[in-house]
């Protein structure tokens, strides 16, 4: 959900799994709409406040789910340029974005390695 409640991002499980947003008007939400331009089968959609930035998790080159990021011109167009965070990614790893900050410069994140060890990490990067 963005920070001033007005939309809920989730992944829909039947089918392919892809992602919605809903838009909410007084905390009742509309009927929710297919969020263009990302790809099917990803979990944990995690949207700046502008909807210009997405992290979500998807499956990375070792099969396990890692963080990745898309962009989009606007909060209305389909994003685009998809791709693996590589500064998040340790191979054998699992992580799942969790919130973000509205100046896109703090990622919360959960990092587990399968056989019960983990905890909540936050990536910190400059201002663009």
């Amino acid at each position: 959900m963005l920070p001033d409640s007005s939309y809920l991002y989730y992944t829909s499980f039947e089918g392919p799994g892809l992602v919605y947003r809903a838009r909410l008007v007084h905390g009742n939400p509309e009927a929710p709409q297919l969020v263009p331009g990302l790809p099917s089968g990803i979990d944990a959609p995690t949207p700046t406040p502008d909807q210009k930035t997405i992290y979500f998790q998807a499956h990375g080159p070792d099969g396990k789910g890692h963080v990745f990021v898309a962009t989009r011109p606007d909060g209305g167009s389909p994003f685009g340029d998809t791709h693996l965070v590589p500064e998040l990614y340790v191979p054998g790893m699992q992580d799942t974005p969790s919130w973000v900050s509205s100046d896109d410069c703090h990622l919360y994140f959960d990092r587990w390695n399968g056989g019960g060890e983990g905890g909540i990490y936050v990536a910190v990067r400059s201002p663009r």
